[in-house]
């Protein structure tokens, strides 16, 4: 079903391609004063909308009388987006139900009526849907992403948009956050990396502290958050869970750290196969559908340990000391942005490998042949440059 919609969807954008019927903007001044209606699109997960969040702050900084709408994201990502204060209005795109080509269509109705002057498109749905979308609008000014190679994976498909930014010729070049940014240089704007607070509301704290308390956790102890999974569609990201476990082992033994290992819904399994192998009972927390609930938890950690997950990248965001454990994927593309974050991988020639596609490695050595002590050492000496404190 997905080779014919993109098929469909790339025959109608490459016919409307070939009407002259959009002025492009390459090397025009754009009067950005006259821009009261924004609408930026990313339909994906919680480390992409990490990454867009400095764009979405310089966005609403510069544009300070326009109303900002955000169309997209999954459910985590509309959450996270929805504490930061950068947006006027958050609009689900429709992904699921036998209805929801009817109910796109209804949406493309509704943003027409509300005359945007500006849409902008994310790298991550740069491709013909979004394209269509975009230009369906009706928008005068369009960005987004043009990319050259077949490297991007079927991002960047730009022919509608009217301003566009050229995805680097090399995969591995810029992190993700970059590209987002250039936005803004093309819009001849300010460029710089700024992130939001994030506003918790009562509850969420509440919840932390007495989910903590009643797991033996008091304030002052050296909390370590540990994520072992890496979502249902992603498992080639993982770490094995055996030698996450001789870890928890060993920052128990060497700091007498609490460990809070957390996941989700998919994530059980891992989560009751690590309880499992540890040599002591561990708290476990199992996030539903409740990301706020978990982000507060991660906020109470002394330090985090995962896998490239966007459980990682709330833990950077957050500010709290973050160690990723790399594989498949690039620490120069979507690695943690965080000052106090280190990534850990195995150098090899084949390593990284991921092209926005599923991994389907024989070996997965990148990950297998990483060793306990290998990232032992390396997050001791994290622990100790930090000088992170602990007790018993």
């Amino acid at each position: 079903m997905g080779v014919v919609k993109n098929l469909v969807l790339g025959l109608i954008y490459y016919l409307l391609s070939l009407f002259p019927f959009k002025e492009r903007y390459y090397g025009k001044r754009i009067d950005l004063k006259k821009i009261r209606r924004l609408l930026v699109i990313q339909v994906s997960g919680i480390g992409d909308m990490i990454f867009l969040l400095p764009l979405l702050k310089a966005l609403k900084d510069s544009f300070t009388d326009a109303y900002l709408t955000f169309l997209g994201g999954g459910e985590g990502a509309r959450q996270i987006l929805s504490r930061t204060g950068l947006v006027d209005e958050i609009i689900p795109y429709p992904e699921k139900g036998r209805e929801r080509g009817v109910r796109k269509i209804l949406l493309v109705n509704e943003l027409r009526k509300r005359k945007f002057d500006l849409v902008i498109t994310s790298y991550v749905n740069s491709n013909y849907e979004f394209a269509l979308f975009s230009f369906f609008t009706g928008a005068p000014l369009r960005v987004g992403y043009e990319g050259k190679r077949r490297i991007w994976g079927g991002k960047g498909k730009g022919r509608l948009y009217n301003l566009v930014v050229e995805l680097p010729s090399f995969l591995y070049e810029k992190h993700f956050v970059e590209i987002n940014l250039d936005i803004l240089s093309l819009l001849g704007m300010e460029r710089r990396e700024e992130y939001p607070s994030f506003h918790w509301e009562g509850e969420e704290v509440r919840f932390a502290e007495e989910f903590l308390k009643k797991g033996g956790v008091e304030k002052g102890n050296f909390l370590v958050g540990i994520h072992p999974g890496s979502g249902e569609k992603m498992q080639y990201k993982r770490w094995p869970i055996e030698k996450f476990a001789s870890l928890i082992d060993r920052l128990r033994e060497q700091y007498k750290a609490k460990i809070l290992v957390l996941g989700g819904r998919e994530e059980r399994e891992v989560v009751e196969d690590l309880r499992k192998l540890v040599k002591e009972p561990i708290l476990t927390y199992i996030g539903e559908d409740e990301l706020l609930k978990t982000m507060a938890l991660i906020d109470r950690c002394s330090l985090f340990i995962s896998n490239d997950t966007g459980l990682m990248h709330i833990a950077s965001f957050l500010g709290i000391p973050t160690v990723a454990i790399f594989g498949p994927t690039s620490e120069v593309l979507s690695g943690p942005r965080g000052k106090n974050s280190v990534v850990i991988r195995k150098s090899l020639p084949c390593s990284p490998c991921y092209r926005f596609r599923e991994v389907k490695c024989s070996h997965l050595a990148c990950l297998d042949s990483l060793t306990v002590e290998e990232v032992w050492t390396q997050v001791k000496e994290f622990i100790d440059r930090l000088r992170l404190s602990y007790t018993q």
